[in-house]
Order: structure tokens, then sequence, then C-alpha cells
């Protein structure tokens, strides 16, 4: 019995330490990903400075700051995992490796904590961009209002669940509404001032709203199907559903940060280009009305 009981727990902390490598794996390449985005992002902006523009410079600089703690977590972590395994097989369950184990407990939560928070701050950015694009809207504040309540009740239900060891699936999917609706409001506005330049046969603007509405869709797309996969892959145990879901568990963190470096660094190039200005991706300045404003009031 006790050789069978040894058999489970090797088994058991191995498993561990391959799910933590494959995790601290796809962070770093995720990560690698997020910092070219965020030097571009930086690059531009500094250049290119709009009113506005120091909102966005401080939010960028706290997601990298957010970014960069995340992906060191995830390599201390399996690092923990490692050290954790080796100890145990050589000495047993032996105090160092008791405290090994409550540091990766308290490093896991950390890194739980710590994403629910970025993912608040990277949602709020978004949703600074949404206010941007609605700002002339009497709806504005409502468009404001709601996502702004869903955000702060994510961000609640992650650290209540996190404290708890409730259902993980119960905050993403939480965030995946939410992104959902973040990226509704900002592409059904675009797509309202895309369809209101078709009918005034202003071609050059409704080409700019069409390449505005494809950032807002490509970006806005691509965390929430990275979301959907990782709550998908948590309801399969088998062994090819657990490796896929450590690799979407240590890309999350990344693409949190990901996708608004993606919207900035898309914005910025839209506008060295015949498309749309950054305070149409929600970029840059409050956004003015086009020349069709002068005779139409807004009624969206």
């Amino acid at each position: 019995m006790a050789a069978l009981a040894d058999e489970a727990l090797f088994e058991g902390l191995w498993a561990l330490v391959e799910s933590q490598s494959v995790v601290a794996a796809a962070a770093l390449l995720m990560h690698g990903v997020f910092l070219i985005l965020f030097v571009l992002a930086m690059f531009f902006m500094l250049r290119n400075r709009a009113e506005g523009q120091l909102i966005l410079l401080f939010t960028a600089v706290l997601m990298a700051g957010f970014a960069i703690v995340q992906v060191a977590l995830d390599v201390s972590l399996a690092t923990l995992a490692s050290s954790f395994f080796h100890i145990t097989t050589k000495e047993g369950m032996s105090p160092h490796a008791l405290s090994l184990m409550n540091m990766f407990s308290m490093g896991y939560k950390a890194r739980q904590g710590i994403l629910a928070t970025n993912n608040a701050v990277a949602d709020c950015l978004l949703l600074y961009r949404c206010y941007l694009i609605w700002a002339t809207s009497s709806y504005a504040r409502i468009v404001v209002a709601i996502p702004l309540i869903m955000i702060l009740a994510t961000a609640a239900i992650a650290y209540v669940t996190i404290q708890l060891v409730l259902d993980i699936r119960i905050p993403f999917s939480f965030a995946l509404l939410t992104n959902l609706v973040l990226f509704s409001l900002a592409a059904g506005r675009i797509w309202y001032k895309r369809r209101q330049a078709a009918v005034l046969q202003d071609t050059s603007v409704h080409k700019r709203y069409t390449a505005t509405l494809g950032v807002v869709l490509e970006s806005g797309l691509l965390y929430v199907a990275a979301i959907l996969i990782y709550v998908i892959s948590i309801s399969k145990s088998v062994p090819p559903f657990t490796t896929f879901q450590n690799i979407c568990w240590g890309s999350l963190a990344q693409l949190v940060n990901i996708v608004p470096m993606l919207i900035l660094v898309r914005g910025a190039l839209a506008k060295a280009a015949p498309a749309p200005s950054d305070e149409e991706v929600g970029v840059g300045s409050t956004h003015k009305e086009m020349m069709m404003s002068a005779t139409h009031k807004d009624t969206v």
C-alpha cells in the first residue's frame, strides 16, 4: 500500500511539474509577443502626441508591469514545482518540502488575483476607448455605466472565487460576457457611423469606418476566443485537453495585455494610412463629428 501511495504521489507531483512547465513556456512565448507590441505602441504614442495620450501611456506602462509580474510568477511557480518534486522524492514530505508547497499555493493564488486585477484594468482601457467612440451620443453615460458595473462585478466575483476556491469558470464566464458587451458597443457604434456615411455617399469616410471596424473586431475576437477556448478546455480532464488548458492559462495573462496593445498599434498604423483617425479607434483625443454631423444630428 505504501509503495502504491508513493507511486501515486510521484505521478501527481510529476504531472504538476509538467503542467506548470507548459504554463511557463506558453507565458514566455506570449510575453515576447506582448513586448514587441508594447515597444511599438510606446514608439507611436510618444511620436504622435495627442490629447488624452497621457492616460493611454500610463495604462500601457501599467499593463506592461502586470505582464512582467505574471510571466515571472509563472516561471517561479514552475521552478517551485520542480524543486518540490525533487525534494519530495528524496526526503518525502519533509518540513522543507511542505514550505515549498505552501509557497507554491500562495504564488498560485497571487497569480490568479493579479490576473483578475489586470483584466479589470485592461477592460477599463477598452471602456475608455468605447467612451471616446460614443462621446458625441446622448447615450454616452449609459454606454459607460453598464460595462463599468460589469467590470467591477467581474473583478469582485473573481476575488471571491479565488478566496473560496470556487469553479474558476464562473469569473471567466463573466469576463467573457463583459468583453462581448464592450466590443459589441464599440463595433455597433462604428457600424452605425459607417452606414450613415454610406447613405451620404461619402466613400472616403465609409472606408475609414470599415477599417476601424476591422480593428475592433479582430482585436476583440482574439481575446473572446481565448477565454471561450479556455473555459471549454476546463470542462475536459483527458490529457490532451489538460495540456491545451495549461497553454491557454499561460497565454491568457499575456493576451489580456496584448489585445489593448494591438489596438493601440493598429490605431497608430491606421493613422499613417488613409484610414480612421485615432479618435475613431478610441486611442486619441475626443472624437469630433465629421462633415455629416454639421447638418445631421446624432441619433445614436
